[in-house]
C-alpha cells in the first residue's frame, strides 16, 4: 500500500485534465512604476526595420513582466511630448549597424543613464538573451536589484510513456530538449551554482531501468551520470545552496523516507547517505532545503492526510526518535510541493481548494497563507525565480509565469503533451 501511495505522489502531475481557463488574482495589486519606452530606432544598414521590431518587443515583454514596471503604449502624441508624460522614466534605444544604445531619462530627478556597446549578432535566438541580458542590467540600475529575465526554466515533457528534459528561457522562448532517455524522466532540478556563476548543472529522476533513480546532466545536452547506486528507488533530489547536501525520497530502509547524503560538487556524492527522517507506514516527499540549507520542509501523510512539516537538519548522530517536525500549514489540506523562495521568507506549496489543487504562498514572517491561483484545472509544482517575486508552476499540459505582484500569467509552453515539474535557474 506505501509503495502505491508514493506512486500516487509521484505520478499525479502526470494525470490529464480538461483544459480550462486559467485566471490568477491576489488579494492586493502592487502599483508598478509606469516607463515610457521609445521604439526601437536604427540606420537598418545591417539590421532591417521588421527584425528591430522584434527587438523591440522582447525587451518590452520583460519590461512589463518584470514585476516593477509597467510600459504605456506608444503613440504619436506621447512621442512628441515625453518630457511632459506623466511616467517616472523614458527610455530611447536606438541600434547603428548592430550596436544597441540606451538611454534612461529620469524624469523626476532630470538625470540620464547610458547603457552603451550591446553588440547584437542578428540571429533572434542569440539577440533574445542578449536583450534579456539588459533588460536585467536595466532593472538594476532603476531598482538596485538585477532582473531575471536572463534565467531559464527547466521541465519535463511527458508524451504518452516516455518523457524527456527540456529547457527554456523565462518568457517561453529558446525551448529546447536536453536528454533522450526514451524513458520517463520527472523533477528535473537546477544545482545551484558557484557565486557569481550561471547554473547549468541539474538533477532528474529517470525510470530507464524500470525504478527511479537520479541522474546529474548538464545544459550542454545528453543524458546523465547516475549519482547514487543505492537499491530500491531514489526521488526528488534537492542539493543544498551551499552545494554541500543532497537530500531526496528513497525506500531503501523499506518505506519511503528522507535521506541525506554529503555531497561533492567536483566528485558527487560522499560516503553513505544518512536517514534523517522516517515514520513507519507513512510517506514522506519533496524534501527542499530553506537558504541556509540549515532546515528543510517536506511533505508526510503521518497524520492521516498530505501535510507540510519544516525540521532541522539532525546532527551526526541524532537519533530518528529525536526528530520532530514543526507543522506549516494548518489551516489548508492536501498540502504539497513546498519550495523554499531565496529570500527564506516564504514558501510556495499546493494546496486542494473545492477539490482543485492550486498554488499558495505561506510568508514566513507574518504566518499568513495566500492563495495565488484561482479558477478550475490543477495548478502545482510552483517553483521560485532568484528574486523571489516570480513563480512558474504547471496546469495539467503546460507551464505558466506569474509574479506577485501582478495578477495576470504568463503561458511559457504550448501543446497538449503533459509538461510538468518546473525548476527555474537560480543564481
Amino acid at each position: 500500500m506505501k509503495y502505491f501511495v508514493l506512486l500516487l505522489l509521484i505520478l499525479i502531475p502526470f494525470i490529464s485534465w480538461a483544459d480550462s481557463p486559467l485566471e490568477v488574482r491576489l488579494a492586493t495589486e502592487v502599483q508598478l512604476v509606469p516607463i515610457y519606452m521609445s521604439q526601437i530606432k536604427g540606420d537598418g544598414k545591417e539590421l532591417q526595420i521588421p527584425y528591430l521590431k522584434k527587438i523591440d518587443q522582447v525587451l518590452r515583454f520583460d519590461l512589463n513582466q518584470n514585476g516593477s514596471t509597467v510600459t504605456l503604449p506608444v503613440t504619436q502624441e506621447r512621442e512628441k511630448g515625453k518630457s511632459d508624460l506623466d511616467v517616472y522614466f523614458v527610455i530611447e534605444s536606438r541600434i547603428t549597424g548592430k550596436n544597441l544604445k540606451i538611454t534612461i531619462y529620469d524624469i523626476s530627478l532630470l538625470k540620464e543613464y547610458t547603457i552603451d556597446g550591446v553588440e547584437l549578432v542578428g540571429t533572434l535566438s542569440r539577440d533574445r538573451q542578449l536583450i534579456h541580458e539588459l533588460a536585467d542590467t536595466l532593472h538594476e540600475e532603476l531598482f538596485g536589484v538585477r532582473g531575471i529575465a536572463s534565467t531559464r526554466i527547466i521541465f519535463t515533457d511527458k508524451d504518452k510513456t516516455t518523457g524527456e528534459v527540456y529547457v527554456v528561457d523565462y518568457d517561453g522562448a529558446n525551448q529546447l530538449q536536453l536528454t533522450n532517455q526514451n524513458a520517463l524522466c520527472v523533477t528535473p532540478s537546477f544545482i545551484p551554482p558557484r557565486l557569481g556563476l550561471r547554473g547549468k548543472d541539474y538533477f532528474y529522476v529517470c525510470y530507464k531501468t524500470g525504478q527511479p533513480k537520479i541522474f546529474h546532466a548538464t545544459l550542454d545536452g545528453g543524458n546523465g551520470q547516475r549519482v547514487t547506486q543505492l537499491r530500491g528507488n531514489q526521488l526528488m533530489p534537492q542539493l543544498s545552496p551551499q552545494r554541500n547536501k543532497l537530500v531526496f525520497v528513497s525506500d531503501a530502509a523499506g518505506n519511503p523516507d528522507i535521506f541525506l547524503y554529503k555531497f561533492n560538487p567536483q566528485t558527487g556524492i560522499v560516503g553513505k547517505p544518512r536517514q534523517i527522517y522516517a515514520v513507519p507506514f507513512a510517506t514522506q516527499a519533496s524534501p527542499v532545503f530553506n537558504p541556509s540549507g540549515t532546515k528543510i520542509a517536506l511533505v508526510s501523510n503521518k497524520d492521516g492526510r498530505a501535510k507540510i512539516y519544516i525540521m532541522d537538519i539532525p546532527k551526526e548522530g541524532e537519533t530518528l526518535k529525536d526528530i520532530h517536525p514543526q507543522l506549516l500549514i494548518k489551516q489548508n489540506r492536501s498540502c504539497t510541493a513546498p519550495s523554499w523562495s531565496p529570500d527564506g521568507t516564504k514558501i510556495a506549496y499546493t494546496s486542494k481548494v473545492d477539490g482543485t489543487r492550486q498554488v499558495w504562498v505561506c510568508d514566513l514572517v507574518t504566518g499568513i497563507d495566500k492563495q495565488v491561483t484561482r479558477g478550475a484545472g490543477h495548478k502545482e509544482n510552483a517553483t521560485w525565480a532568484p528574486n523571489s517575486l516570480h513563480l512558474a508552476y504547471n496546469d495539467a499540459h503546460n507551464v505558466y509565469m506569474i509574479n506577485l505582484h501582478q495578477l495576470k500569467p504568463v503561458q511559457l509552453t504550448r501543446g497538449t503533451s503533459e509538461k510538468k515539474f518546473p525548476s527555474w535557474e537560480q543564481r
